[in-house]
Order: C-alpha cells, then sequence, then structure tokens
C-alpha cells in the first residue's frame, strides 16, 4: 500500500494541472466588454468601400460581422483575449469595412486593459482622433493609419507610454501635429520602437524634438509632413535606428554627421530635403545599409571612397 501513495499522489497533481489547464483555456470575456464591444459595432454600418484601399497582403473582411450577442466575445474575428483573465487585450478591425465616426464617450475607450489596437484601414470620415485614446494605458501597439482621421493630433497621445508601435500615418495630409505633442510623444513614450507619421502636417512643429527620442527606436517614417527648419544630427546616431525616412520636406535641412556616424541603418531616405554640404567619409561606417535615396535634396561634392565600404548597398 506504502508503494501506491506516490503513484495515487502523482496522479492527482496530474489532475489537478489538467484542471487548471483547463480552466484556464475555457476563460471567457467578461459581460462588460462583451457589452461594450456590441454596443461599439452598432456605431458602424458595413461600407465595403470603406477599405477598398487595403493592401493586396490584407484583404478587407468585416469582422465585426461575427460578433454577436449571447456569444464569447474571445472568439470574435478581430477580438484576442488573455487566456487566465478573460481581459480583451487586443482588437484588430484592420480593413474591417467600417465607416462612421467615434465619439467621445464610445464605448470602445471601455477596453481599459487594451494592448494592441488596430483600426487601419476604415472610413472614420475625417472626424478627430479622440483625446479618450490616451486612457489605454496599458497599449503597446496604436495604429490608426489610413483611416480618415482629421484636425490635431490630441496630446494625449503622449500618455500612452508603453507605446512599442505608433502609425498614424496617411496618405492624406489631414492630421495635423502641433509642437507640444510632438515634444509630449518624444518625451514621454520611452519605449517606442517603432513611428510612423507619414502626410501628418508638422510646419508648427520642431525638428529639434525629434533630438529627444527613445534609444530603443528601430524605424522612423517622417515623408511628406512639411517639416521645417534644421534637424540634429543626433536623429542618424540613434543606436538601434534601422528605417529612416525623412523625403519630401523641402524646408527641412539636414546635415550628415562628419564623424563617428556609426549606426545599424539599413534603409535611409532622404529625396526632397535640403541637405547641407557633402556625403561625408563616415558614411562608410554604415555596414548594413542596403538601400540610400539621395534623389533631389541639393546634396554637393563627390562621392566619398568610402561608400565603396557598403557591400549591402543596392543600386
Amino acid at each position: 500500500m506504502r508503494n501506491n501513495l506516490p503513484i495515487c499522489q502523482l496522479l492527482c497533481s496530474l489532475l489537478f494541472v489538467q484542471c487548471f489547464q483547463a480552466a484556464i483555456s475555457s476563460s471567457s470575456c467578461s459581460h462588460d466588454e462583451s457589452v461594450a464591444l456590441i454596443q461599439f459595432k452598432t456605431l458602424f454600418p458595413i461600407n465595403e468601400t470603406a477599405s477598398e484601399c487595403c493592401t493586396s497582403d490584407t484583404i478587407s473582411h468585416p469582422k465585426t460581422n461575427s460578433w454577436k450577442e449571447g456569444t464569447d466575445c474571445c472568439s470574435w474575428d478581430g477580438v484576442t483575449c488573455d487566456n487566465i483573465t478573460g481581459q480583451v487585450i487586443s482588437l484588430d478591425l484592420s480593413c474591417s469595412c467600417l465607416s462612421g465616426t467615434i465619439p467621445p464617450n464610445s464605448t470602445l475607450f471601455h477596453l481599459s486593459h487594451l494592448q494592441s489596437l488596430d483600426l487601419t484601414w476604415n472610413d472614420f470620415k475625417k472626424s478627430r482622433i479622440s483625446p479618450e485614446f490616451g486612457r489605454f494605458s496599458s497599449l503597446t501597439h496604436l495604429n490608426l493609419s489610413n483611416s480618415w482621421f482629421s484636425g490635431p493630433v490630441p496630446y494625449e497621445i503622449s500618455y500612452l507610454s508603453k507605446l512599442v508601435l505608433l502609425d498614424l500615418s496617411s496618405y492624406s495630409p489631414l492630421l495635423k501635429l502641433e509642437k507640444s505633442t510632438l515634444t509630449g510623444i518624444v518625451q514621454n513614450l520611452t519605449q517606442v520602437r517603432e513611428i510612423s507619421l507619414d502626410f501628418i502636417d508638422m510646419s508648427s512643429a520642431d525638428p529639434n524634438s525629434f533630438k529627444n527620442l527613445s534609444y530603443s527606436l528601430t524605424s522612423l517614417s517622417l515623408s511628406y509632413c512639411d517639416l521645417r527648419g534644421k534637424l540634429s544630427e543626433y536623429i542618424f546616431n540613434l543606436p538601434n535606428i534601422k528605417y529612416l525616412t525623412l523625403d519630401d520636406n523641402p524646408s527641412l535641412t539636414i546635415q550628415f554627421p562628419k564623424s563617428n556616424w556609426s549606426s545599424p541603418l539599413e534603409f535611409l531616405d532622404v529625396s526632397g530635403t535640403f541637405v547641407s554640404g557633402e556625403l561625408p567619409e563616415s558614411i562608410g561606417n554604415l555596414k548594413s545599409l542596403q538601400s540610400l535615396e539621395l534623389v533631389a535634396c541639393n546634396l554637393s561634392g563627390s562621392i566619398p571612397r568610402s561608400v565603396g565600404n557598403l557591400s549591402r548597398l543596392g543600386f
């Protein structure tokens, strides 16, 4: 009998683990969050033309059609829940054919545990980005690109201090980023790795704000932003930067680092800006560089011999 005790204890332990795992896997979303999602859905009649410009690798699909009252919202298209708590932690409604506006009192902002929110390629009717987006204190990924928002980017976006990705880019200049908001974003988003702000009007912003960018940054896209003034050399020496686009900002003055230019840059585009001076010898230190765009940027002088060190550079 004594010899059977360890076996019984082992079987009991295994049974407990299986029951615990079953309990975890069966976690369902809370009633309040389910109701919040259903109410959010009612704001948006499905309009297939709202997502007609989705890229070829992202097919438009009205995800909210799968959202039905009385069913577990953790099983709905675009909704991801925490395995243990059942709280909604991710909402991906990209290319979902949504057409309408998001008012400040929207139940979307009741999803207080959200860590990722993607609303790309919908039509929000040139409405403003609500300051309420700043309430998502746990958010690490926010993508509102190409969704027909307009007006000033609210300062409250800078409250999202845990953001790793921020994408507000567009193919139309509808949004505006004021000096104070840009300063707040640069100073407060200390963990951010990817920022994309293409086509956002930054004509009143100070390019020197970018000297306070996070060391974590790997990608920065600022195409067609009407940036004006002189850009700090610091941006080219960010220790983890791989992707940097500054193109088509004709009033932006750029000067490359003349010495100690060493970074993991793989893609650099300064076409359509005003580059002061020559391409420095130090560019030969960018051993990871694969693409270099210098079209119509007022570059003077000859191409330095050190460019020959860039073995990965395509022509």
